[in-house]
């Protein structure tokens, strides 16, 4: 005969014995009495306002001996889980460490990429003026196109005149290439020349001339707005981007 133990997690009811809960001594199951904070004496049930999905696995802990979790829970949240129940995460199946080592080191990365890109000084404003705030909203539009619809929006003007200049280039050169190997063969006067060039030219000047100021007003608004100038010359993307409008 053995004593039924009925335990309700967030609203979801587990029924074990006692002798399961006590395979593992030095756990929070194993250690739960009728004195305890999370025993109801009306009901009889301990009660836990854990995350049942997870106790589901915990439970499975304890009668198995091998613990497992699904690979749709947050490694984070399991880590949080286990540190209540006080159960080791040494204790995780080789299959969940290799799962939860990809997404430890995944983490690892982005808050690497996080601390370059989001909390450097050019990012930072010890000031909280109205004119910070507004050049804090000036720099997130420019730099951070998932700050809002109006930064995703200049994201794509943005790129859009990228690829313009690019095909404008492209278009050029192979007007170039063609046009003196024409002149070469049918063109003898100096005035003839230079009407065909003027012809050629004036559209793809005017669109690059127009590209090129779109360029310098982006990259005046991020220094203006940028809080550490020296951080913001210390960029060797930013230097690039100076050198190309110039």
């Amino acid at each position: 005969m053995f004593e039924k133990v009925i335990i309700n997690v967030g609203g979801q009811t587990f029924v074990t014995k006692t002798s399961t809960l006590q395979r593992y001594p030095n756990t929070k199951l194993a250690n739960i009495s009728e004195t305890c904070e999370h025993f109801d004496k009306t009901t009889e049930v301990y009660y836990f306002d854990r995350n049942p999905l997870i106790f589901q696995s915990v439970l499975d802990y304890y009668r198995t001996g091998k613990l497992h979790f699904l690979s749709n829970i947050c490694v984070e949240q399991i880590r949080d889980q286990l540190q209540f129940w006080e159960i080791s995460t040494t204790d995780l199946g080789p299959c969940c460490w290799k799962y939860v080592y990809t997404v430890d080191s995944d983490l690892k990365t982005c808050n690497v990429i996080g601390k370059y890109f989001f909390q450097s000084k050019c990012f930072r404003y010890n000031s909280k003026s109205s004119l910070t705030n507004v050049k804090k909203r000036i720099l997130n539009v420019l730099e951070n196109p998932r700050s809002s619809k109006v930064a995703l929006v200049w994201q794509i003007f943005y790129l859009s005149v990228v690829c313009l200049l690019i095909i404008v280039s492209v278009i050029q050169s192979f007007e170039l290439t063609g046009r003196n190997t024409k002149e070469n063969e049918n063109v003898t006067s100096e005035e003839g020349m230079k009407e065909r060039l003027t012809d050629h030219d004036t559209w793809i000047g005017v669109v690059t001339h127009v590209c090129n100021v779109i360029f310098t007003l982006e990259t005046a608004l991020r220094l203006a707005t940028c809080p550490c100038k020296l951080e913001f010359f210390r960029s060797f993307l930013n230097i690039v981007d100076i050198m190309s409008v110039f």
